[in-house]
Order: structure tokens, then C-alpha cells, then sequence
């Protein structure tokens, strides 16, 4: 009797353990995967960043080099002629 119930026993703990392990794998990935997902999107965001306050570093710098009157070799003067 005891051999009986011993097999389906040791099959339901083979497949409760199998499921679980399958459980614990799909979560892990899952979890790995949110956790590359918001990885990426601060990235971009950081690039994103990182590029308007270089591309208003630029436009202030070239509005500071006109402002002040340079002048280039080889280009004439605002208004000059021939």
C-alpha cells in the first residue's frame, strides 16, 4: 500500500518542483528584462540631455563670438564692399 502512494507522491513533488523552477526562471527573466528596459530609457534620456545642453552651449558660444566683434581671415566685413 505504502508503494502505492510513495510513486504518484514522488511524481507530484518532481512536478511541483519543475514548475516552480519554471516559475522562478520566467520571473527572473521577466524581471531582468524591466530592469534592462528602464536601463536603456535612462540612457537615452541622459543622451538626450546631453546633447541640448551641447547644442545650447554651442549657440551661446557662437552668439558670444559674434557679439563681440571677430572677425575672420579671408571673410570681409558686415557691409563692406568689393
Amino acid at each position: 500500500m505504502q508503494a502505492k502512494l510513495l510513486i504518484p507522491l514522488v511524481g507530484l513533488m518532481i512536478a511541483s518542483l519543475m514548475l516552480s523552477t519554471l516559475a522562478f526562471i520566467a520571473g527572473t527573466t521577466r524581471t531582468q528584462y524591466q530592469l534592462l528596459e528602464q536601463q536603456f530609457q535612462q540612457d537615452v534620456q541622459r543622451g538626450q540631455q546631453a546633447l541640448l545642453t551641447r547644442a545650447y552651449l554651442m549657440g551661446t558660444a557662437a552668439r558670444r563670438h559674434r557679439l563681440c566683434g571677430h572677425r575672420h581671415p579671408g571673410r570681409r566685413a558686415e557691409g563692406a564692399v568689393g
